[in-house]
């Protein structure tokens, strides 16, 4: 009777093999294109035996799935059994092994075939996994240090990054949320649990669902309405990830009344509101300048506006340089003295409140570098000095490129200490468009940054609109008009280029545009430029002026809106019309 028994047990485990792994195969050819994985398979007696212990606790206990550790071999491996549909599990199995070498993912060993639905075999590596308020254990232990939940965010960024890029058709994985983030013994974050997700048609970034899947409180409202899965809505459930993390506070909250609804809610009316929002952690360990660029990228991942919402690479960039902000900060408080890190670290903020993750990249020039360019500081290499916002341009070569150097001076007052970083971050930021002075970089090896551009041979306008010394006759019309249509560009670029983002100039002036050597007008000197707040059309701001080319509506009241751009320009236009200076002396 033994004989027969063990027999009809290897004739159901020889049958479970045969139908599962030709789904297997089927899920792999489709998906996996031709490309091999080598998966390890395991036999029923291997899992059998490994999970067969009755004091086994789970790791994981999921309606769909449930994690254990065991021993096959000799190694320890962590073992995902399969509880829900079995097209998930295949799914997951196939979606597993192709990301599997990503250090950002639970990395497969391999599955076993010969039970109904298939068991998942992993690398363990001393597993824990976060909760629903992403800390570890049970719901009311005390949160992780920032430093950690920062990191967490970071690699789980990475490796979302790595799903929407790495592969030709791009994979979404729609269930982003705590419990499916592992940390392994040195704390390393690890996404996990692929089986709702799904790779989009070669080529495509969307593409219609049968059914809404994923988990309440992290699903977008507009994948709720549409069916339309795109990378968007992974956007959305990790800006909701970040909030948990931030807060430490559960994806859906239930009111004294016992009506449920979401942390994205609540924040986002907190913030119209213009409310205070608490974040979670303990007093000694906030860093809330950190921690409200880290709330302000959250809440542009959350937008209820799919195009307002910035790709996955660019949020996982933004929260390096919020990262890279903490480290910049703690060098300062432990080195005094140290201009250049002084300088790093005003330039990193710059970067990290100003450009939402998004520079063009600046290269950093050694002092050495700029002393050979400009001759020390040579009056004789100046092509212009601005006694009114303190700065100097020079002409010279680096590495046998021509190139046009701003040297800063000595600021009067402390608020005009941050100019040259803010010149820096905006410059990058428009330096593409061939309306702006082409940005190479610039260095920080002085007490205030010195910002090196493209020369193309350029000649400054003066105050009257011409070219070289104040009395010398004025441009022809057809050059003074073109100038004019090149510099309304520029600013319009600086107006409507970045989405629902308005940039606003503040001291458009004739001094601040140089023509290349075709005639081209650029526009300079961002150092006063500034950003609105997302969706909003004005602000109030400390007047910063310009004789005769200022706003009176700003000037008398600090409300500041692309109105007062627009007036700047019409004073530009009536000086290259007239030749004439802004303001006449009786």
């Amino acid at each position: 009777m033994e004989f027969w028994r063990r027999k009809k047990k290897k004739g159901k485990a020889r049958k479970c093999f045969l139908r599962n792994g030709s789904m297997f195969l089927e899920k792999l050819i489709a998906d996996c294109n031709g490309i091999s994985i080598p998966i390890r398979m395991f036999s029923f007696d291997q899992i059998s035996k490994a999970t067969s212990p009755l004091d086994l606790q789970p790791l994981v206990h999921d309606s769909d799935f449930h994690c254990v550790t065991g021993v096959i071999e000799g190694r320890s491996y962590m073992i995902k059994i399969c509880t829900g549909k079995e097209e998930m599990a295949y799914n997951n199995t196939i979606l597993s092994a192709r990301v599997s070498n990503h250090c950002g993912f639970l990395k497969l060993i391999g599955c076993c075939l010969q039970i109904p639905r298939p068991v998942l075999v992993y690398e363990d590596l001393g597993y824990t996994v976060m909760n629903e308020r992403e800390t570890v254990g049970s719901l009311d232990a005390p949160l992780l240090p920032w430093s950690v939940r920062l990191k967490i965010a970071k690699e789980i960024a990475i490796a979302i990054t790595y799903l929407h890029t790495a592969f030709p058709r791009i994979i979404i994985h729609r269930d982003i949320k705590p419990t499916n983030v592992f940390l392994d013994k040195n704390g390393k974050a690890r996404l996990s649990d692929l089986s709702l997700a799904i790779a989009l048609p070669e080529g495509k970034s969307w593409i219609l669902d049968d059914t809404v899947k994923g988990t309440f409180g992290y699903l977008d409202l507009n994948y709720l309405e549409t069916i339309l899965v795109t990378e968007y809505l992974d956007v959305f459930s990790f800006g909701t990830l970040m909030l948990v993390l931030l807060m430490g506070r559960p994806a859906i909250l239930a009111s004294s009344s016992g009506v449920s609804y979401s942390t994205v809610e609540y924040v986002s009316a907190l913030h119209e509101r213009e409310e205070p929002v608490k974040f979670g952690g303990d007093s000694n360990d906030m860093k809330p300048d950190q921690m409200r660029m880290f709330f302000d990228l959250a809440l542009r991942c959350c937008d209820g506006r799919i195009e307002d919402r910035p790709k996955m690479i660019m949020v996982a960039k933004e929260i390096k340089l919020i990262e890279q902000g903490s480290y910049f900060s703690e060098m300062l408080e432990n080195v005094s003295g140290d201009g250049q890190i002084s300088d790093q670290i005003m330039f990193h903020q710059q970067i990290i409140t100003n450009c939402r993750g998004i520079i063009n990249h600046v290269r950093m020039f050694s002092s050495n570098q700029i002393f050979m360019a400009t001759s020390h500081f040579d009056p004789m290499c100046s092509i212009v000095e601005d006694m009114d916002t303190y700065f100097t341009w020079y002409k010279g070569d680096i590495q046998g490129r021509p190139c046009a150097t701003k040297r800063y001076t000595e600021p009067l007052y402390v608020e005009e200490d941050q100019t040259a970083y803010n010149d820096i971050v905006m410059s990058a930021r428009v330096s593409n468009h061939n309306g702006f002075l082409k940005l190479i970089g610039c260095c920080l090896e002085f007490p205030r940054p010195v910002l090196v551009f493209e020369d193309l041979d350029y000649r400054v306008l003066n105050e009257r609109g011409t070219v070289g010394s104040l009395d010398a006759p004025l441009l022809p019309w057809n050059v003074r008009l073109k100038i004019a249509k090149d510099v309304a560009i520029a600013i319009t670029y600086l107006h409507t280029a970045f989405s629902r983002i308005i940039n606003m100039h503040r001291d458009i002036k004739v001094e601040n545009v140089f023509l290349d050597e075709n005639g081209m007008a650029k526009l300079t000197d961002l150092s006063s430029a500034i950003t609105l707040p997302k969706g909003k059309s004005w602000i109030k701001e400390p007047v910063v002026v310009t004789y005769g080319y200022t706003d009176p509506t700003y000037s008398s009241a600090g409300i500041l809106t692309t109105n007062s751009d627009v007036f700047s320009f019409g004073i530009f236009m009536l000086v290259l019309l007239m030749g004439r200076q802004p303001y006449l002396v009786e």
